[in-house]
């Protein structure tokens, strides 16, 4: 059903859908309750099937709803839902380009230090042109929301972002994920590194040692 949906919405005018997180990933076909209430109306940016009856998007969303109820369409291959459009906090434009900067420099120092890591910042299952496509976004909440999906964080975190009706605040909750990975991962980095030098140098002890032992032996 969500592929279809996607697919329909991807091959529309529009190109709008409506997604919703589920709170449980085990539900195949969620009910009304098993979904979070706040969604984002979104438009397909890219859609590409793939094995096994599944698929790869890119969504850009661009304005929050909330969820009202489910439908099942007879003879539909996905549901549709009843929402109501929601407003989002409006701010200065000039504050929201400041804090747009910012978040992409935190994702660009997230992506070069990504490899020295040797962790990834995204979900395992992204391409990583997708990072490139959200680059070229110009508006700070369809990047946020472009980035909550993308990004690889907890449950809690991503439904905490999609709630939010602020983009700033949903800005600074990314930076800061961002943050605390860049500093997770280099503490990681750190404790790696030691670990190494750390064997490293026993190794060598244990070679001198033996060197000596086979001197002191050849001496008698």
């Amino acid at each position: 059903a969500t592929i279809a949906a996607f697919y329909t919405a991807y091959k529309s005018e529009s190109k709008e859908g409506a997604v919703f997180c589920q709170l449980k990933d085990q539900d195949e076909l969620p009910a009304f309750k098993d979904l979070l209430k706040t969604g984002v109306v979104c438009k397909v940016i890219r859609y590409t099937d793939k094995k096994n009856n599944t698929c790869q998007c890119l969504i850009s969303g661009y304005r929050r709803i909330k969820l009202l109820e489910i439908n099942n369409p007879e003879g539909s291959e996905y549901r549709t839902a009843k929402v109501e459009l929601l407003d989002e906090v409006v701010h200065d434009e000039n504050l929201l380009q400041e804090n747009l900067s910012t978040l992409f420099s935190c994702l660009e120092y997230a992506e070069q230090n990504s490899e020295k890591w040797f962790k990834k910042f995204t979900d395992s299952s992204v391409p990583k042109h997708f990072i490139e496509e959200v680059k070229k976004l110009t508006d700070l909440s369809a990047v946020t929301d472009s980035l909550t999906q993308i990004l690889d964080l907890d449950r809690a975190t991503k439904h905490m972002l999609l709630s939010s009706l602020d983009p700033l605040e949903r800005a600074r909750i990314i930076m800061s994920a961002l943050n605390g990975y860049s500093y997770k991962a280099e503490i990681e980095n750190k404790v790696i590194e030691q670990a190494r030098e750390s064997m490293e140098r026993n190794q060598r002890e244990y070679f001198l040692n033996e060197q000596l032992r086979a001197i002191k032996h050849e001496l008698g």
